[in-house]
């Protein structure tokens, strides 16, 4: 992987705060000229499955999150930060 390129999901389910999220990502991205690939997800259900499916440099997540009932996202998110 590019080390300019970052690849993110972000998992929030409530549509205002995922666009203060995506914009703030941008900025970011900008001000260090990065490339940010950036992937959403509505719920945890959502983004376990994208998770699981993709290799994410960064994972950010609302820990109370619709659809989460036996899917403890936030613990996967807590590691593959670590």
């Amino acid at each position: 992987m590019n080390k300019k390129h970052f690849k993110i999901l972000v998992i929030e389910d409530d549509i205002y705060s995922q666009e203060v999220l995506l914009e703030m990502l941008k900025l970011i991205a900008r001000n260090l000229n990065r490339s940010f690939d950036i992937d959403l997800a509505s719920n945890g259900e959502e983004g376990l499955r994208l998770f699981e499916e993709k290799d994410y440099t960064l994972v950010l997540s609302d820990i109370n999150m619709p659809k989460k009932e036996d899917c403890p996202i936030h613990c996967v998110n807590y590691n593959i930060i670590l």
